[in-house]
């Protein structure tokens, strides 16, 4: 249960830090809270929420427990482009293996790297060859959020570096820089004609 105790601890943080600007009391038309659906994400934010709303007054229903229920919003992430990344795209996978096919400089980096390739397919548990653009991202990027994302609740919150963003990099900034890269209708870029709820796919 440590990533549960870590993201209690990160929302007694947050609860620090964002004293006075967020009420003490949880308030609906405050806060709204989004998970993707899997279950351990579901109890993260529900661990962080704990941290970051613990009931006072009216809000303590039970003195026993220093807890109350904060609603947590889910959408199905087979409708969820914003949470769920590994989403089907045919589009993008016809994209990528034409590229695959077709780039000569992916197969000198596969042969200069192979021995690599192997030996982080034995260290990871795989027990195989690692494919360079199918594997080696997932591997990289739990190691990059370890050493270069994972914040911590003993420090105060520390600047990121995010390209062509200036620094600090507002939300009004970073959210007009992530317009060009996020498909306003998913179905459209995908190349997928038919849409159950097309409505719940749109940014």
């Amino acid at each position: 249960m440590k990533g549960v105790r870590e993201h209690y601890e990160l929302g007694k943080y947050l609860r620090q830090r964002y004293d006075g600007f967020l009420s003490k009391a949880y308030h609906a038309s405050q806060i709204y809270v989004r998970s993707s659906s899997f279950n351990r994400a579901i109890m993260s934010a529900s661990a962080n929420m704990a941290g970051l709303f613990e009931p006072e007054g009216d809000q303590l229903w039970n003195k026993q427990i220093r807890w109350q229920p904060v609603p947590i919003q889910v959408v199905p992430k087979e409708n969820d482009p914003m949470l769920w990344t590994k989403r089907p795209c045919p589009a993008a996978t016809q994209l990528f293996e034409d590229f695959k096919k077709s780039s000569s400089e992916l197969r000198r980096i596969e042969q200069k790297y192979a021995r690599l390739l192997t030996f982080l397919g034995q260290k990871t548990g795989l027990n195989r060859t690692l494919q360079l653009y199918n594997d080696v991202y997932d591997v990289f990027d739990l190691l990059n959020c370890q050493i270069y994302y994972r914040n911590d609740t003993t420090r105060d919150a520390y600047h990121i570096d995010i390209g062509e963003c200036p620094r600090p990099c507002t939300l009004n900034q970073f959210g007009a820089r992530s317009v060009p890269r996020i498909p306003r209708d998913w179905y459209k870029e995908c190349g997928i004609n038919e849409c159950r709820d097309q409505k719940s796919l749109r940014i």
